[in-house]
Parts: C-alpha cells; structure tokens; sequence
C-alpha cells in the first residue's frame, strides 16, 4: 500500500470515529483542530531489521511510540508499517504548535543521523479526535 492510501485509510478512521459523537451533540457547530500525519521513511543511514543496529532501532521506536501513546495527549495513533513503500512508521498526532512539533522530532537522535527521514503532511479535521488504546 503507498503512503497516499495509508494515509488516507487513517484519516477515514479517525474521522468515522469521530462522527458518532459529533451526531450526539446534535448543534450542528464543529469545532475544527490541525492534525499531522508524519512518515518516517527510510534515510541515507537507514538498516534493514536484519542487522543488529537495525533491530535495534526499530525496538527503540517501539518502546518510545508505546510511551507516546500513553503518555502524550497530542498523539492520536502510530504504529510501524509493514508494506514495503520505504516509510517505516507513521504517526498521527494534533497540535497548535506545528513549528514545536517539527523541532521536537528532528531532533530526535534517529532523525539527526539520517537513519530516518520525516515526510510532514497536515490536514483539518474535528477538534479532539482520540483513540482509546487497549493495555495489553
């Protein structure tokens, strides 16, 4: 699946997630909030899994994604992907702050390095879109 597509499959259930609670408030009045969907594509350092270092990464991606989703009220989903297109994972997150956000992760140690590269893309959708997630 390319990235337009995957995209657009999470922004479809973001905002089918959404609708049912904007049809219970019944005031017709939606209040509209930016979101992000970023891709972490593979960079000029970037190693398969294969490799020890690769591996590495990627369970460091895990980890902090996991902490993320717990901890941080601005991301929405994220997750690895898994279809051959290049990007190896992608998040979803709102925000007010575009220019903090952009700081915040190409300063990841990851990023800095050239073992990923972010491809940003915004969009406009209902304010406080969230996912509950499901402790394992």
């Amino acid at each position: 699946m390319k990235r337009p597509v995957i995209a657009l499959v999470l922004v479809a259930l973001c905002l089918s997630l959404a609708l049912p609670a904007l049809a219970q408030t019944g005031s017709g009045k939606v209040k509209f909030g930016e979101y992000y969907v970023i891709f972490a594509e593979r960079g000029p350092t970037w190693e398969p899994q294969t490799s020890e270092h690769g591996m590495e990464v990627r369970m460091q991606v895990l980890e902090g994604l996991k902490k993320l989703l717990l901890e941080s009220e601005n991301l929405i989903i994220a997750g690895l992907v898994n279809d051959g297109s290049g990007a190896e994972f992608i998040m979803i997150v709102q925000t007010e702050d575009e220019m903090g956000m952009r700081r915040y992760l190409n300063d990841a140690p990851n990023v800095k390095n050239g073992f990923f590269n972010l491809k940003i893309h915004s969009f406009s959708g209902p304010d406080g879109l969230r996912l509950e997630t499901t402790p394992r």
